[in-house]
C-alpha cells in the first residue's frame, strides 16, 4: 500500500574494461552505466512523508498527500547509453500546522496533477578516448505552480560535472506565495502569472557515492 515496484526485465553488466581512468565514473553514476532495463514504480505519497525525521522539516509539522507514479528507463542507443526517468502525481497537497501552540494542518499547496521527466544520453566511450560528457536530452515540469522545460548537457562528468542548460520557466505567484505562507503567515499574496526563458551555468555538485 506505500510503494510497489515492477520490472520490465533488468541485466546488471559487467564492469567495462579498457576506459581510459579519467572516463571512468563511480558511485551511483557507475552503477547506472552497468543496469540496464525497465522499472515502474507508484506510491501513496502521505506513507512516503511519514518515513522523513520530523527534525528535517524545520518548525511546525507538515503533511503530504496524493500519489505519485513512473518509470525508469536504461537502453543502450546508436549514439550511447540513455537514461530516461518520467514520474506523474495527482491530486497532490501540503499542508502545515504549527506546532507550538497545536493547530489543525492546513492546506499551503495542492495540484491536481503534475509530472517531471528527465532524459539524458552518455556517449559510448571510444578506444583511447574518455567518454566525460553528458547530454541533457531533455528536463521538464509540468505543473499548475510552476513549469520549465530545458536542454543542454553536462561537461567534464567525473570531476567539475559543469551543467550548461538553456530552456523557459513559467510560474503562478499566487501558487508560490501559499506555498510561502508557513513563514509570511499569509500576510503576502501575490496573483498573476509570468515566464521567460532561462540560462544556467555552474557546477553540478558531487553525486552520492
Amino acid at each position: 500500500a506505500t510503494m510497489s515496484l515492477r520490472s520490465g526485465g533488468l541485466s546488471w553488466l559487467p564492469a567495462p574494461t579498457g576506459v581510459p581512468a579519467g572516463g571512468r565514473a563511480t558511485g551511483l553514476a557507475a552503477a547506472l552505466e552497468r543496469l540496464r532495463g525497465r522499472v515502474q514504480w507508484q506510491a501513496e505519497v502521505s506513507r512516503l512523508a511519514r518515513w522523513i525525521p520530523p527534525a528535517a522539516l524545520g518548525s511546525g509539522q507538515w503533511s503530504a498527500a496524493g500519489r505519485a507514479w513512473g518509470t525508469l528507463e536504461i537502453t543502450d542507443t546508436q549514439p550511447g547509453l540513455n537514461l530516461l526517468l518520467q514520474a506523474e502525481g495527482n491530486q497532490l497537497s501540503l499542508a502545515h500546522a504549527i506546532s507550538k501552540p497545536p493547530a489543525a494542518p492546513r492546506e499551503v499547496w495542492s495540484e491536481p496533477r503534475a509530472a517531471v521527466a528527465l532524459e539524458v544520453t552518455r556517449p559510448h566511450a571510444a578506444a583511447g578516448t574518455a567518454h566525460d560528457t553528458v547530454t541533457i536530452e531533455r528536463v521538464a515540469l509540468e505543473s499548475s505552480t510552476l513549469a520549465f522545460a530545458g536542454r543542454g548537457g553536462v561537461n567534464d562528468w567525473t570531476t567539475r560535472r559543469q551543467v550548461a542548460l538553456d530552456g523557459t520557466v513559467t510560474w503562478n505567484w499566487e501558487q508560490l506565495s501559499r506555498l510561502a505562507s508557513p513563514w509570511t503567515h499569509g500576510r503576502v499574496r501575490i496573483a498573476g502569472t509570468g515566464g521567460r526563458p532561462f540560462t544556467f551555468r555552474g557546477p553540478l555538485g558531487t553525486l552520492p557515492e
